[in-house]
């Protein structure tokens, strides 16, 4: 009886270290490529971070429902990387900050004062330039951030323009802002890798455009944006 017992306990044990081990596959934990590796799901599933690693399909996501990519959401949502969860595409003329909330078919581009949702601004012209780049890491790591721009190294003040960031494992990752009015800026990105809210933390990847050794911002605005076309700014992010 205590060997039919052990056998028994042996198979048990052994169907559930094989339930462990499954991954990959819809409502299963996402795949490992190392500790340094990104998480990742098979076919066209996608790994979902705000909902502990999990493999969904895309586009699964209602309102308010937790996401860490934009393709997670449910059309007519986008997915507000400072709660990570899937939001509703604002109209024209709504207050903004990021590209993705205004939707595929507006902007998220200065207007007086403030930024808000307006038609799409060509690359080049009088509407503004194109301003874009490379962000080096100093390792891989899946998190979501901002890149902005701003008149002063204050980051308690609005941006004059501003575009999310995703790193799915990359140490390089580019990044564009469309409609940028001509002037000379200080660039800011940060990429909120313990996921505390998008306010900068300690563990956290930031860096200025021009920064000193301790990734402190320039003296003075050192990002000079011409009337049109495009140009481009490349930097490295530290570690906060």
């Amino acid at each position: 009886m205590n060997v039919l017992k052990l056998l028994a306990a042996a198979v048990l044990s052994c169907a559930a270290l094989t339930a462990c081990q499954t991954t990959g596959g819809e409502g299963e934990p996402c795949k490992s490529a190392g500790i340094l590796g990104p998480l990742y799901c098979d076919g066209t599933l996608l790994c979902n971070g705000a909902a502990g690693n999990v493999c969904e399909e895309p586009r699964g996501r209602r309102e308010n429902e937790p996401c860490d990519a934009d393709a997670l959401c449910a059309t007519g949502l986008w997915c507000e990387p400072l709660h990570h969860s899937c939001q509703t595409w604002l109209h024209e003329g709504d207050h903004c900050l990021y590209g993705p909330s205004c939707g595929p078919d507006l902007a998220c581009t200065k207007n007086e004062a403030e930024l808000v949702c307006g038609p799409m601004p060509p690359d080049d012209g009088p509407l503004g330039t194109s301003v874009n780049g490379t962000l080096t890491l100093p390792e891989a790591v899946e998190a979501k951030g901002t890149v902005a721009i701003y008149t002063t190294p204050d980051l308690a003040g609005s941006p004059v323009a501003s575009t999310v960031l995703a790193s799915n494992g990359a140490t390089p990752i580019n990044y564009r802002i469309s409609g940028v009015p001509a002037g000379s800026y200080f660039i800011f990105a940060l990429l909120d890798v313990d996921r505390s809210g998008g306010s900068l933390t300690p563990g956290d990847y930031s860096g200025w455009y021009g920064q000193d050794s301790d990734g402190n911002p320039p003296a003075t605005a050192n990002a000079v944006v011409p009337e049109s076309g495009s140009v481009s700014f490349d930097f490295n992010l530290v570690l906060k």
